[in-house]
């Protein structure tokens, strides 16, 4: 159970580290007046668990501590006798071999008003975001999820394709996120429709556009306004 526990806490600490990561990024990248943290709250029904983690921190970081943990520690084995009863009567063993359904997760908003700051959590403020202030977080989760695909110590493509890309945020954020994007070392297919492409295009290396004519497609390199089609 020790080397159970030791071995989920490992990962934790893994993807904590990750998150911290890309938060300092986002903390110098404001889109508009916001800014973005991804938040990891510990679930209260996993607290048994992370007790256990706390405990046996101390055992390695202190070793009086190790050499006390020799004795009987009621408390300890009380909480470990708790844990594995709960996992042994868990049908889906996913629950807790998982360490993502350990926490819940939201975004901290962060908005310069003035000379105050104000700050909400994502899941309280959708009812009133307007669509770019809601599909803003959508993209940098959407950044965020890649990024873990695509780690950073490995050498790949970093591929991705965007359906629909951008299409209620402003000319100035669009310009933040393809930056974002790029500076992530993310190559970007972005599928647009014609009133966005022209706003997208001039941030990125190459576009095409996709004309009908009649029962046939054709792709012509380039931006196609309108009125040439």
């Amino acid at each position: 159970m020790n080397d159970f526990v030791a071995e989920i806490n490992e990962t934790v600490m893994d993807a904590k580290l990750e998150i911290e990561g890309i938060n300092r990024e986002l903390k110098q990248l404001p889109f508009g007046t916001d800014t973005y943290r991804f938040v990891m709250k510990e679930k209260p029904d996993r607290a048994v668990f992370f007790r256990i983690c706390r405990r046996l921190g101390e055992y390695m970081n202190s070793p009086e501590a190790y050499m006390n943990s020799m004795r009987d520690d009621e408390e300890m084995e009380h909480d470990i006798q708790e844990f594995m009863s709960v996992i042994l009567e868990e049908e889906d063993e996913t629950e807790y071999t998982d360490y993502r359904k350990y926490f819940s997760y939201d975004m901290e908003i962060s908005s310069n008003q003035g000379s105050a700051v104000v700050t909400a959590d994502l899941s309280k403020k959708q009812g009133s975001a307007s669509n770019g202030e809601k599909q803003t977080p959508y993209f940098i989760i959407l950044a965020a999820s890649l990024m873990q695909y695509y780690p950073r110590q490995n050498c790949c493509a970093r591929l991705a394709f965007i359906d629909e890309a951008f299409s209620a945020l402003s000319r100035e954020r669009i310009e933040q996120m393809v930056n974002y994007l790029e500076a992530n070392g993310f190559q970007v297919i972005y599928a647009a429709p014609p009133e966005k492409i022209g706003s997208i295009g001039q941030f990125i290396d190459s576009t095409a556009s996709l004309v009908i004519t009649g029962r046939y497609s054709q792709v012509v390199e380039g931006l196609i306004r309108g009125d040439e089609i």
